[in-house]
């Protein structure tokens, strides 16, 4: 049997086996013949069609997803391009019809649902693809596990005085299902900053969640802002603060109010003839309440700032000491009752002992020690703010009997302002 002939009978074997419906895989080349399977309206003689399959080098390449622990706020806004829901508090969206028009029940929130539609502008702008808006209160169970969420607003742990509760509670939710999670308070990230964090679904890890918040309204603005170029952003969690400019501004202030205050002879047995020189003493005067220890006279000074202000940095410093010894500054005791007081309801009142803290009185350090002490009282709602200061020019050593106070105090006082906001305002 010559070669000829060897082929001619392979090939009527293939035939053959063809026709007769056997099952064949040539993975090799891509090529799977399907075995025979029950057809309506098929004559005998009709062969069965082989479905071909490409290659895997023949598989159209399409733009991967990375995985989800390679994730970064850098796969924004392409992770975001279908099956997207924007979802803002409750509060935010509500409204009140009087006579013909329709106001914000929260005048504070209309800026909330504006950065809303903010965001889904930019990603029909970038992928087409049209978000929808919802409330937390409207959010379904399905949308949660078939959407990619974008969640914006303060989650429950931000209380806001004097405001309505602007909390968006799927925040709060996921916060409360994840302990590990750095969640945003009253304190964190901190005024004028606001956080963007990417990650995945809970209820789905095939979706995705981006959260947008932040400590005060600024901070949510900021990170709205920065929203736009996040693509840039290799970071899964960032924190970003609100443009502003930096403001100084410095105050001379007389302190000789303060030793005034020693004159007075429940505090102190000093003279004006000890002082040296003339001092009066004035509304601002005060003295330290630690029962028992020196009852030191210092200073309280309130300075005038812009309400929007955020207080980075104040300093005090003291000009013009004056040294006088031999002086004993007694000790605070414990308040009495007067006399009407005792008559009326303490028949059987016992005034209680002179009080004085020997440890104290002791030692040879500086008494309080501390020079200044500050508290801001500023608002984004008010037009003018303000910063307390109390000013120690007074430092008392009890076991020396000496005082070193200082006639003079200059008080610098460093704080932001925001630069103004084109958008969400």
């Amino acid at each position: 049997m010559n070669s000829r002939t060897t082929i001619l009978m392979l090939s009527a074997v293939v035939i053959a086996a063809v026709l007769s419906g056997c099952v064949e895989e040539l993975s090799d080349h891509g090529i799977e013949t399907v075995g025979p399977t029950p057809q309506l309206n098929v004559t005998p003689s009709a062969t069965p069609i082989s479905k071909i399959t490409p290659s895997p080098l023949q598989i159209p390449a399409l733009e991967a997803t990375p995985p989800i622990s390679d994730m970064t706020l850098s796969d924004y806004p392409k992770l975001f391009g279908k099956d997207v829901i924007i979802v803002i508090g409750e509060s935010a969206n509500k409204t009140l019809e009087y006579r013909g028009r329709t106001f914000h029940r929260s005048p504070y929130l209309p800026w909330m649902i504006e950065g809303s539609e903010t965001i889904a502008k930019n990603l029909y702008n970038l992928t087409g693809n049209t978000p929808v808006i919802k409330t937390d209160a409207e959010l379904t169970e399905r949308d949660r596990t078939e959407c990619n969420l974008i969640l914006l607003g303060h989650p429950l742990q931000v209380m806001l005085e004097g405001r309505p509760p602007d909390v968006n509670t799927v925040i709060t939710e996921i916060y409360e299902s994840d302990p590990s999670m750095t969640k945003v308070t009253r304190n964190y990230p901190g005024r004028w900053k606001g956080v963007l964090e990417l990650f995945k679904n809970p209820w789905n890890p095939e979706k995705h969640i981006l959260i947008v918040s932040g400590s005060e309204d600024r901070g949510i603005k900021a990170a709205l802002a920065k929203l736009e170029g996040v693509h840039e952003i290799n970071e899964t969690c960032i924190v970003v603060e609100c443009e502003s400019e930096q403001k100084e501004i410095h105050h001379e202030v007389d302190t000789t109010p303060a030793l005034a205050g020693l004159l007075e002879p429940y505090i102190s047995n000093i003279t004006m003839e000890d002082i040296g020189f003339e001092v009066t003493k004035t509304d601002e005067v005060r003295s330290l309440t630690g029962i028992g220890k020196p009852n030191v006279p210092f200073l309280i000074k309130c300075f005038k700032i812009p309400g929007n202000s955020y207080v980075g940095l104040i300093n005090v410093t003291f000009k013009n000491p004056v040294e006088i010894n031999n002086i004993f500054i007694k000790p605070v005791q414990p308040a009495m009752m007067d006399s009407a007081e005792e008559d009326c309801y303490w028949l059987n009142y016992t005034p209680p002992p002179y009080t004085i803290d020997n440890e104290t009185y002791a030692s040879h350090e500086l008494y309080p020690g501390r020079e200044y002490k500050y508290r801001p009282y500023t608002d984004d709602r008010i037009q003018e703010g303000e910063v307390v200061v109390h000013i120690f020019p007074i430092q008392y050593i009890p076991a020396d009997r000496r005082i070193i106070a200082y006639k003079n105090a200059r008080v610098s006082i460093f704080y932001r302002v925001p630069v103004p906001e084109d958008d969400y305002s």
